[in-house]
């Protein structure tokens, strides 16, 4: 089995999403950023994503899980350790 890794930097109020192919494969990226851009109550945008995915192709199993970051701990990395920043 292969796992995809990657990094990416996250800043206070981003918001994370980890979706099905269901919900990606029915919406597009720029309609799920529009809709996360208008500051809905995370549980609500999720009831919304999935409702239009499965309003738009109720053929495949739709699920969300969305996460908004409140904060991040500032680190560096020495010698391959990371180390936090003042």
């Amino acid at each position: 089995m292969n796992v995809d890794v990657e990094d990416h930097q996250v800043l206070p109020g981003d918001t994370l999403v980890l979706c099905s192919d269901g919900l990606h494969g029915a919406v597009r990226s720029s309609e799920i950023a529009a809709l996360l851009g208008e500051g809905a109550d995370l549980n609500r945008a999720a009831q919304r994503l999935v409702a239009l995915a499965n309003d738009r192709d109720g053929s495949d199993n739709v699920s969300a899980q969305l996460i908004r970051v409140k904060s991040v701990e500032r680190v560096g990395m020495y010698r391959g350790r990371p180390y936090k920043l003042r």
